[in-house]
This record gives C-alpha cells, sequence and structure tokens, in this order.
C-alpha cells in the first residue's frame, strides 16, 4: 500500500485476482478509471506483464502518484535524485507549509515535520526552474508521490486531511521519511524492456472523458461509494501537485478565499458519486452511456454496501452493458462511515464486485431481470 487511503483496494487484492485477473490477457488494454493511489493498475502490471494500462482519475494528486508509480523507470538516476530529495528535506528550513499548516496556527504537521516538506519542496521547484527534472516527467512524478506518502505517514490526523487531531500522534512526532516507492513500469529493468512492454498511460480528468478515449479490453470501476468529497479529504496532496511544480502564485489561493477554523479550504473539486442518491444514479447512467461500445470484454464495478446506491440500483444502472453477475464479499475490517446516518442498515458490511461480460457494438441491449449473485468467502479467494 502506498499511503493510508479512503476507500483504497490495497487489502483486497485477493478479491481482484481471483475474480477479475482471469478476465485480462497479456496484450490486452485495462481501464482503471477510478485510479486512486494506483493500487489496483500496478497489482494488475505486476500479475499481467505485457498488458496496457490506462489510469485515470480526477483528482491531481492522484494522476502525478500514478504517473510515479506506473510510467517511472527504474533505474541509478533516480536513487540518486530521492537521495538529493532526502538531503534537502533533512536541511529545509520553515516555509509555506510550517507558516500555514503547523503550530501555532494549526496542527497538521510538527514545525519540524513541516520545515522539512517545505525543503523537499524547495528542492523539487529547484530541479524544475534549472530543468533538471522537467515538471511533467515521470521522474517529477515520482518523487512527488514520495513526498505524498511520507506525509501520509506524519500527518497529525486519521489518514485524512478534512481535519486535525488536538493532541499530537506518536506517529505525527516521527520524522518525516522519504521512503522510495515501487516501481512497477514496463521499461523498469532490461528484460521488460526488451519484451517490448507497452507503456502505460495516465489521464487526469472526468471518467466519462476517459471511457470515450480509448477502447478496453477490461475496465475497472471504483468510484467514490460514501458522501465524503475526495477534493476534501485530500486537498493537501493537491496542494503539494501545484506547489512542487513551482505554482507559487496559484498555491497561495488555496484556503484564502476560504477556509474552515481548522484550515481546511472550503473550495474544492465535488464528485457527483459523492452526492444523494439520484445524483449517483446519474452518474453511473452517464459513465455507462460512455462506456457503451468502448469495452470488448468485461467491466467490473466495485462498490459496498456502506455506499450510497443500493446493489439494484448498480446492477440495473450497469445492464445495458451486458450480462451482470454479482459477487459478495463479507468485510474483514468493519468501518461504518454513515454509522449515525444508516442505523437501520445491517450491521455486516460487504464489498460488491459486479462483472458485466461485454461485446463491443451490437447497439442497446435489454434491461436484465437481475443479476446473478454469488457469495464468497476469503477462504474461497486464496484456494
Amino acid at each position: 500500500m502506498v499511503m493510508n487511503y479512503m476507500g483504497s483496494k490495497a487489502r483486497l487484492m485477493p478479491f481482484v485476482d481471483a475474480l477479475v485477473l482471469p478476465h485480462v490477457r497479456p496484450g490486452d488494454v485495462f481501464g482503471d478509471l477510478f485510479a486512486g493511489t494506483g493500487s489496483v493498475a500496478a497489482h494488475v502490471v505486476a500479475r499481467r506483464p505485457g498488458v496496457r494500462i490506462i489510469a485515470n482519475d480526477a483528482e491531481a494528486y492522484s494522476a502525478r502518484l500514478c504517473t510515479g508509480l506506473l510510467c517511472c523507470p527504474r533505474s541509478p538516476e533516480l536513487s540518486a535524485r530521492l537521495a538529493a530529495l532526502q538531503s534537502a528535506a533533512r536541511g529545509g528550513l520553515p516555509g509555506e507549509v510550517a507558516t500555514r499548516w503547523a503550530p501555532p496556527r494549526h496542527r497538521f504537521f510538527t514545525l519540524d515535520n513541516a520545515a522539512r516538506i517545505d525543503g523537499a519542496l524547495a528542492g523539487l521547484r529547484g530541479w524544475v526552474a534549472s530543468g533538471e527534472v522537467p515538471v511533467d516527467s515521470p521522474e517529477h512524478a515520482y518523487l512527488l508521490g514520495v513526498l505524498m506518502a511520507a506525509c501520509g505517514r506524519c500527518v497529525n490526523a486519521c489518514g485524512m486531511y478534512s481535519a486535525y487531531l488536538k493532541q499530537w500522534w506518536p506517529r505525527a512526532l516521527a520524522p518525516l521519511d522519504l521512503r522510495p516507492l515501487p516501481l512497477v513500469c514496463a521499461g523498469a529493468g532490461a528484460g521488460a524492456a526488451a519484451a517490448g512492454a507497452p507503456p502505460s498511460t495516465v489521464l487526469h480528468g472526468d471518467a466519462c472523458a476517459a471511457a470515450r478515449a480509448h477502447v478496453y479490453d477490461v475496465v475497472y470501476l471504483d468510484p467514490p461509494f460514501t458522501r465524503r468529497q475526495y477534493g476534501r479529504c485530500y486537498w493537501f496532496l493537491n496542494w503539494l501537485a501545484d506547489a512542487a511544480r513551482g505554482d507559487l502564485g496559484d498555491i497561495r489561493d488555496i484556503g484564502e478565499a476560504g477556509e474552515t477554523a481548522g484550515g481546511v479550504p472550503t473550495a474544492y473539486a465535488r464528485s457527483p458519486w459523492a452526492g444523494a442518491r439520484p445524483m449517483c444514479k446519474n452518474a453511473l447512467a452517464a459513465l455507462v452511456t460512455a462506456l457503451q461500445g468502448q469495452v470488448r470484454r468485461a467491466v467490473f464495478f466495485a462498490y459496498s454496501s456502506d455506499g450510497t446506491l443500493g446493489e439494484a440500483d448498480i446492477a440495473e444502472g450497469l445492464s445495458p452493458l451486458g450480462a451482470v453477475t454479482q459477487f459478495v464479499l463479507p468485510r474483514r475490517h468493519l468501518f461504518r462511515p454513515h454509522r449515525g446516518v444508516d442505523a437501520g442498515r445491517a450491521r455486516a458490511a460487504e464489498e460488491w464486485l459486479f462483472r458485466v461480460d461485454c461485446q463491443r457494438g451490437g447497439g442497446a441491449r435489454p434491461v436484465a431481470a437481475g443479476p446473478t449473485r454469488v457469495a464468497c468467502t476469503w477462504d474461497d479467494l486464496v484456494r
């Protein structure tokens, strides 16, 4: 796992191994249209060499993180650059982060860690200004991803940036640790390069636009399922993505136009998937329309019983693409984001994975009577 992340499927990879990977073949185009931290896309690349990945996310930090993970080749020069970034962080002086998000103003980071973040940002901006590391290069995205992951380990919050804790969490007192990220780029290493593995592509934008932009063999969809907006929960990572580019004129505006008493900006991009049920249903209908005629083999849709949409909503929404099968897995670690709101729901949470068997073309399909529902256990998945 690159970092703690709301909705991450890093702990559900047996689900992906057992139900998604059997449909992925060498040479396929695999679309991950809500890529997040890139855990599913990276897992598919590692398990199915020769697959071309097209990853997309609406959040800028996700696009940069996925670019670093999926597109940056391993090299001695990259290791040396990471060592230089670590040195810049250790020698960092208090700057923008220390002034705005460390004591005495706020408690997202200790003053020492905030200065280290400022030092790492200064190093990245310096390399951009000198032309040593182009701002849109995979190397820049990788180094930024290292910094994002390190911030996630030392932020004084419960895994997100929507609020900080009143008291210092022990992990927030540990020094900023810039660890290498796992590289899965097809060009990372002579063997992969010699095999001529296709390059990955990372897009930053709406999932519907990404659906229309390419023809896929398999598509994996993992949209937000709670009312929490990712733009609000991870605003600091978007700030980092801008700050590392040297866009100081833009980043100073974040929060200046309006922020909560805890320092969280009130202006951020809002996703319809994190809205009310009618909005979510409209978002699903728009995405299904965009995918029609664009997928050769299968669409997978991951969701949870804790989500805004019900299983009937999803099955009916996906049915224009083909025959729907629903796999149900009891969740191991219970986390109920709607504990107060959804008191009437069943106490046991479930992970859902819907598979749609597609055939490209052929016009509109009739709505099926209902999906096939298959109950799974963890023992089933690891056999």
